[in-house]
């Protein structure tokens, strides 16, 4: 399976830049030339037939030269949607995504010097290059949780190829916070519970429409958000506990252009909270009963409210 997701993920790169304008070229031939190197160091970590920390290593060579020399270079792209694309199709696998974290920790350790012998900083954050990852959330945020609103979708196939990347992408950042949280790059652990809270308040916060779009819009919501109660539901509760991105304003409704929204349910405080923890876990238990979701769904939020009340017991006994 890694083998043929290689295969495509190139065929697809040559055809997405072969479009490109004539006056991009130049830009061009770097990127496919780094993503032709990039996709089988990705392929071989994914495989276990490289360690993270050299995998690292022979990322952060293919962009060597393009950082040593200065110029204009923010961020490796490339390096980023070839992970993305990783994380996408083998998300679910848990000992997967652990090496897919331990290759960006390991990544982010490595420092680049200048000819005078200092560290070279990236022009994004001007941080030793590497240091905060650069473009990588940004990166990560474009191609794996822009999910277009639930009538968006042109037919079946797109919704599920969104489905997984989103329940995937989730579960990746949610591992990511359980497992790296504060110890690794400021930048990161910013984004991740950003994408966390983001993405929670967006399966449930809002009331659902009692129609065929609104259960499908749980099916594509739900699982990415059970996956932050599943892998990090500590951490989460923690982030309630100390009321995190919460400076007492009152919350933005979102969502509620979504076709299948009806209303907003939550009507507390922007950020982590433990009132909007006992509210996503009602909310958790209602969808878990509703008729005419899923069996899968059923199964994930229940799951997952029953996670909620064992953090709490662990956390309070």
């Amino acid at each position: 399976m890694a083998q043929e997701w290689a295969s495509n993920l190139l065929q697809s790169t040559e055809a997405c830049f072969s479009d490109t304008d004539i006056y991009l070229e130049q830009q061009i031939e770097v990127h496919m030339r780094e993503s032709k190197l990039v996709i089988p160091i990705i392929h071989d970590l994914i495989k276990g037939k490289i360690e993270p920390e050299s995998a690292a290593v022979a990322l952060a060579s293919i962009c060597r030269d393009r950082i040593t020399t200065g110029g204009d270079f923010t961020a490796p792209e490339s390096i980023w949607k070839v992970f993305c694309s990783a994380v996408d199709h083998f998300g679910g696998d848990s000992k997967i995504r652990d090496r897919l974290v331990l290759l960006l920790v390991n990544l982010s350790k490595i420092e680049v010097l200048g000819s005078d012998g200092s560290p070279i900083q990236s022009n994004m954050n001007r941080d030793t290059f590497w240091r905060q990852l650069p473009g990588y959330s940004l990166g990560f945020r474009d191609e794996m949780t822009c999910v277009p609103s639930i009538d968006g979708f042109n037919n079946d196939a797109e919704f599920e190829d969104w489905k997984r990347r989103f329940e995937n992408g989730n579960a990746f950042q949610a591992q990511w916070i359980s497992q790296v949280g504060r110890d690794g790059p400021t930048r990161e652990y910013k984004s991740a519970i950003n994408i966390g809270l983001w993405h929670l308040r967006g399966a449930l916060d809002p009331n659902i429409v009692d129609s065929p779009l609104g259960l499908r819009r749980l099916e594509l919501w739900i699982p990415g958000a059970a996956q932050w109660i599943l892998i990090a539901g500590n951490v989460v509760f923690n982030l309630c506990r100390e009321k995190e991105l919460n400076d007492g304003t009152p919350t933005n409704k979102h969502w509620l252009c979504d076709e299948g929204v009806d209303g907003y349910g939550f009507e507390g405080n922007e950020g982590f909270s433990l009132e909007r923890w006992a509210f996503w876990k009602t909310k958790l238990r209602h969808v878990a009963g509703l008729k005419g979701v899923s069996v899968n769904i059923s199964i994930l939020a229940d799951e997952a409210a029953t996670k909620m009340e064992q953090t709490e017991k662990s956390t309070y006994l």
